[in-house]
């Protein structure tokens, strides 16, 4: 899920458990009732200005990628681990010091061959 989204989904929820229409709350606002709802969805991404007007205006706080955006300010939760992917084009030698990595295609397919060095015990 995009950022946008996530923050879009949590706005609409506060707006609800608060028991206001997108109306209401888009008077509060420097938006208009359109723009709130595009916020809502997704579609758009709220200005920091008017994220701080909802945050004041519904009194909650939202927690988007990792960050929990509050009255206190932006601050990063603690770090979790974060998957490691690595991408390699085809036919082509990678190296890396040592080890060199050579991803070939075939017909049916992919030969991946690394070199690396053996390391004698000390």
């Amino acid at each position: 899920m995009n950022w946008q989204r996530e923050l879009g989904e949590q706005i609409r929820e506060a707006r609800k458990a608060a028991g206001i229409s997108q109306e209401r709350l888009a008077e509060t606002l420097s938006v208009t009732r359109e723009q709130l709802s595009n916020y809502e969805n997704g579609k758009s991404a709220p200005p920091v200005n008017v994220v701080t007007e909802i945050i004041n205006a519904l009194r909650v706080e939202f927690m988007v990628g990792g960050c929990r955006i509050s009255l206190d300010g932006l601050k990063q939760r603690s770090p979790q681990p974060i998957p490691q992917q690595l991408c390699f084009a085809y036919d082509t030698e990678h190296r890396f010091s040592p080890a060199t990595v050579t991803i070939k295609p075939t017909e049916h397919s992919i030969h991946i061959s690394a070199v690396i060095p053996r390391s004698r015990p000390a």
